[in-house]
């Protein structure tokens, strides 16, 4: 809970600066923005949901996984607006935490504009379709897979997967599918720019 420790040290920072916004990047470091910031500064909170503490944490048993998400039900319940990162993560949050769907929007992972130029991939025969990210069981790496197999005889379709370092999936010899382990920035923007569609498959239920 390293990131609510700093979000607890902020707090004198957000009050002097005289902050209208607080954007996270998960629900539990957004708490004491939640209990002490808002209801003083009477400003927005932008919860972007990365993924759940909830359904990612390795340790603690039942009950602390209980306390972690009911204060993640708090969070996401009284903040402003909520960022997911697919719409089968926003169905899950609607589904799970009985929030309105017009309160959150999807957005696929943000990128630095200086390195990503977006334009239209070259004119070619073959239609690529990117991955970029890592391949823990939330992220829908699976669906990927399914769809690898089922377009394997399409020639003119394939399917590229920028992985980091912690990858385990195992992707050789798999018809009309590259992997680009551990690229650069600028090589990994390279690679997605001459993607036509870029999946973002990510799974809300996670390991619940």
């Amino acid at each position: 809970l390293q990131e609510m420790q700093f979000s607890f040290r902020a707090l004198p920072y957000m009050r002097q600066m005289g902050a209208r916004a607080v954007h996270t990047f998960d629900a539990v470091s957004a708490l004491p923005a939640i209990l002490w910031w808002k209801p003083r500064q009477r400003g927005s909170i932008v919860v972007e949901l990365h993924g759940l503490v909830s359904a990612q944490m390795g340790r603690g048993g039942p009950v602390v996984h209980s306390l972690v998400r009911a204060l993640e039900r708090l969070v996401l319940r009284r903040a402003d607006r909520i960022i997911a990162m697919s719409y089968s993560q926003r169905d899950f949050l609607v589904r799970v935490f009985k929030l309105p769907p017009e309160k959150i929007e999807v957005i696929w992972g943000p990128v630095d504009l200086h390195v990503f130029h977006y334009r239209e991939p070259e004119e070619a025969s073959t239609f690529r379709v990117g991955y970029s990210g890592n391949d823990f069981s939330w992220q829908g790496v699976d669906d990927c897979l399914g769809a690898t197999g089922l377009l394997a005889k399409e020639r003119g379709v394939e399917f590229v997967f920028l992985t980091g370092s912690g990858w385990q999936t195992e992707l050789t010899g798999r018809n009309r599918v590259v992997r680009v382990a551990a690229a650069t920035r600028e090589e990994t923007a390279g690679w997605l720019g001459r993607c036509h569609v870029l999946l973002s498959p990510r799974k809300g239920k996670a390991a619940d």
